[in-house]
């Protein structure tokens, strides 16, 4: 393999990247079919971008037209009846470099600009070739003329195989230059601010007395390459390798049939699938590009537990940083739940429920075996807490200074009406109460918007009442409305002028003309704005269903001792919904 640098192919990949050809049918499991495969040797595939694959060939039949060249670059299009026949592409300046192989690209995310690396003979046809590796630069639409790396890199030997870094800071590469720990080695080459630094080999825990070339690197980091030093046979096999910050650790042989009795080379990752090179039997001659998936499957288990013992019955759902989803299974009324998802990923695993506040979150890794899946637990300890609907994202005050009625545009124009009639307002007992000016009026546009918002939670809730949702139906579901004020002070003789409020189903009870404090004041919010609601509410059909089930309750807290607020922010209510059993208060 030392001496084939290779023609390079741009596949667009498919769903199954197989196919079958009229060149015949390949019998060797993973084989990509005969329109890509052919008696020459076809080699080196890596991922070019989203959809595209690139790999190297021998074959000399697609150029054509054109004088034949031992290396060139091809398109070929994957459709429904499989890959077309390769086309001649201009993707890379090789054509001048007879004998080049091997082209490594790195684009740099905030420049956009592409560099390129490959491997070129100094003298094409001699047997024993010095091969230096060449880099050019893609700004706009044009390549820079391709030059060779300093000879602080390369050497008067073979050179070749370069592989760019994910992040662009370093490049691997092979080479049989002297000093070595036997054979081909594979070296490391980093970025510096004055270009490339010297070469350092990747030592003799990776590298062995016997060859080690055609490395890659996975996007996490892991590092693969061909050995005949890892087994007793003398074939090459596919190594791969775990990332960690002290380097490469854990070289192992990949298994069957990844591996096989004959030659693996160029190992590539895409996506959850492995791509390599073999010159195994059932091919169609030479060395043939294969896939297989890279890892075995990570199978993800678990129990939610609910701490006060209520059912547990939910969704997960796993995602990516991205919002991307990549598994959602319902969980058990006892907890349970099981699902399967890719390995190589770093996922966000949500748990949600009905019966639930809030959104319950792990962040999880998913490991890659080669030769095995996967199990991973998880486990959620959820207690159970109340719902809550706190108005926060309306930044209003939500009543009138020293008013009780929430400020709506129907309860601010009858406010209105009161002030002009002098009905409050005129003596001690109502001049507490502030009269509205006009930046109310878009006040009161938000309150009817954050009401109807309060409505809607509350209805939403009405299905924990559902037999089977939650627990059983021995239930009931609490709806308590908690009213503050702000930390104006209210002088003695102010009184609640409205009419007495005797009002058993929500135990709550006010006399006319009983003094008004700011407890006062903070409870009668509460009460005005549950009754509001539960105007509203009681028109729909779920709530009459349940109605016995369902227990109003006011709470009067005073003064809202938020720093945080603004003192008018603090003329506000909250609304807690509690679900509980039957005849047992939260």
């Amino acid at each position: 393999m030392k001496s084939i640098l290779g023609i390079i192919v741009i596949i667009h990949l498919g769903l199954c990247g197989c196919s079958t050809s009229p060149k015949g049918e390949a019998t060797a499991e993973g084989n990509l079919g005969g329109t890509v495969n052919t008696s020459s040797d076809e080699y080196a595939p890596f991922r070019h971008n989203e959809k595209t694959l690139l790999f190297s060939s021998t074959n000399r039949e697609w150029q054509g037209d054109r004088k034949p060249m031992e290396q060139a670059s091809y398109f070929s299009t994957q459709t429904s009846e499989g890959f077309s026949e390769p086309r001649f592409a201009d993707e890379f300046p090789l054509e001048e470099f007879a004998g080049s192989g091997y082209p490594s690209l790195y684009t740099n995310p905030i420049t956009k600009q592409k560099e390129l690396l490959f491997a070129a003979p100094l003298q094409p046809g001699n047997p024993k070739p010095d091969v230096d590796i060449f880099y050019a630069v893609k700004k706009g639409n044009t390549w820079s003329k391709p030059i060779p790396l300093p000879k602080s890199v390369n050497s008067e030997v073979w050179d070749s195989q370069p592989f760019f870094a994910p992040d662009g800071s370093y490049f691997l590469f092979a080479s049989d230059r002297e000093g070595g720990i036997g054979g081909i080695d594979i070296y490391k080459v980093y970025r510096t601010q004055k270009g490339w630094s010297d070469p350092v080999n990747i030592g003799d825990t990776l590298n062995t007395p016997k060859d080690e070339f055609t490395p890659s690197l996975s996007n996490d980091g892991a590092l693969m390459f061909a050995s005949k030093g890892y087994s007793k046979r003398n074939d090459f096999d596919i190594i791969i390798t775990d990332a960690t910050e002290r380097g490469w650790v854990n070289a192992r042989t990949m298994p069957e049939p990844l591996n096989s009795e004959y030659n693996e080379v160029n190992a590539a990752v895409w996506g959850d699938s492995l791509f390599f090179a073999s010159d195994r039997a059932g091919g169609f001659g030479g060395y043939d590009l294969y896939r297989f998936e890279l890892c075995g499957p990570v199978i993800v288990s678990g129990k939610v537990n609910t701490l006060d013992g209520a059912g547990a019955s939910g969704t997960i759902t796993t995602v990516d940083v991205t919002g991307k989803v990549y598994a959602q299974t319902p969980v058990a009324d006892n907890g349970y739940f099981r699902f399967n998802v890719p390995s190589r990923r770093y996922l966000i695993v949500r748990y949600e429920s009905p019966c639930v506040p809030g959104r319950h979150e792990k962040r999880i890794t998913t490991p890659c075996d080669e030769a095995s899946a996967v199990a991973l637990a998880l486990e959620f300890n959820v207690e159970k807490k109340d719902f809550v609907f706190t108005f926060e994202k309306y930044d209003v005050p939500f009543f009138v200074g020293g008013y009780y009625l929430p400020n709506t545009t129907e309860n601010l124009e009858a406010l209105r009406l009161k002030f002009s009639y002098g009905l409050i307002g005129n003596d001690d007992s109502t001049r507490y109460i502030e009269k509205p000016g006009t930046e109310y009026n878009n006040y009161a546009f938000s309150v009817d918007s954050a009401l109807y918002d309060a409505y809607s939670f509350i209805a939403e809730r009405l299905e924990l009442l559902d037999n089977g949702v939650c627990t059983d139906d021995n239930k009931e579901l609490t709806i308590t409305v908690t009213g503050f004020s702000d930390p104006r002070g209210i002088y003695e003789k102010a009184r609640y002028s409205a009419t007495t409020i005797d009002d058993n189903a929500f135990d709550f009870h006010m006399e006319r003309g009983a003094p008004m404090t700011n407890e006062t004041l903070s409870a009668l919010r509460a009460y005005f704005t549950a009754k509001w609601l539960q105007t509203k509410i009681e028109q729909l059909e779920s709530y009459r269903k349940y109605k016995k089930k369902i227990l109003w309750r006011t709470a009067g807290k005073g003064i809202d001792a938020d720093e945080e607020k603004d003192d008018s922010a603090k003329r506000r209510v909250e609304i807690t919904i509690a679900l509980s059993k039957k005849g047992k208060m939260p």
